[in-house]
């Protein structure tokens, strides 16, 4: 689970299989780097198609586009 907080400019990223309660934020592993960039890309790609106009710029969260 990828959550984004653009105001503050922070994601977290939780395994909800084995981290229901989402304790352990995963964001900062980066070994992870490529399944956020995943998310992150099905993200803006849904914000396109319900016609979200909130920008997230991935440069200001640390994301290689």
């Amino acid at each position: 689970k990828l959550i984004v907080y653009p105001k503050v400019k922070r994601i977290q990223l939780f395994d909800i299989v084995n981290d229901p309660w989402e304790m352990k934020d995963l964001s900062g592993n980066p070994a992870n780097a490529a399944l956020i960039a995943s998310l992150y890309g099905q993200l803006t790609q849904w914000q396109t198609r319900i016609s979200d106009k909130l920008v997230l710029d991935p440069a200001s969260f640390g994301i290689k586009a």
